[in-house]
């Protein structure tokens, strides 16, 4: 299995967040809608810095849905639905490459000394030489990439390339605006925003498409288990 097509930037850091939490806090995962705002705006462990509101990690996480990496949980006594990561299947990796890739979802290109030191809290790699050998076995299958070292440093970098475009265009990752920061006129992101615009409609129509089609199927898949579970307990009773 792999992504149907690659990830913009609300979604890298929602699917970052889901697999960062699953490692680190097992038992507050899966996430609460709540928590996974909050996971994705949290200061510490993010490149860039966010400040996503509910409403845009709901509709990222609908289409994470459709790419089947993301999926909703209903537990029971819980009072609202959570949601879980099914990356490990549709990237087929291993912990320890999707430890990496969450790490470079969350905070962008590294050098691979950084890139160590920060998968540790994850799932630890015992030296440079067994990332360098990770990183090749992911490079090969198109998931990351090897980038040149800074201006002023003799350090190679390493990016991934779950949001890159199959033509190799890097896709748009605006950072969102801070509050009470809009950009100037001048921020090479106003031009973006602004040819954009017309487009906000149209996505938002879509997602609420998309949202009351997921809503609708759910409904079915409840009433045939009930529709299910009754023709079994007539089975168990043919008296009743």
């Amino acid at each position: 299995m792999a992504l149907t097509e690659p990830l913009d930037a609300v979604e890298e850091r929602v699917l970052g967040v889901l697999v960062e939490k699953g490692f680190t806090t097992p038992e507050g995962y899966p996430l609460s809608l709540n928590a996974l705002v909050s996971g994705c705006n949290q200061k510490s462990n993010r490149h860039p810095s966010a400040s996503y509101t509910e409403q845009t990690v709901h509709e990222a996480l609908l289409r994470l849905r459709m790419h089947r990496i993301v999926r909703e949980v209903h537990t029971a006594g819980a009072r609202v639905p959570k949601f879980a990561h099914a990356a490990r299947d549709v990237l087929e990796v291993d912990d320890q490459e999707l430890a990496i890739l969450a790490e470079l979802l969350l905070r962008g290109d590294q050098t691979h000394g950084e890139l160590r030191g920060r998968v540790k809290r994850m799932s630890p790699v015992d030296s440079l030489a067994a990332l360098a050998v990770l990183l090749s076995k992911l490079e090969d299958r198109a998931m990351v990439r090897s980038l040149p070292p800074l201006p002023g440093s003799r350090a190679g970098r390493v990016g991934h390339l779950l949001g890159i475009k199959g033509d190799g265009e890097v896709a748009p990752q605006a950072p969102a605006p801070l509050p009470d920061s809009p950009p100037s006129a001048k921020s090479p992101m106003a031009s973006f925003e602004v040819t954009s615009s017309s487009n906000d409609e149209t996505d938002r129509s879509k997602n609420n498409d998309l949202a009351n089609r997921l809503d609708s199927l759910e409904a079915n898949v409840t009433r045939l288990t009930q529709r299910l579970e009754a023709l079994e307990r007539r089975s168990d009773n043919p008296e009743a």
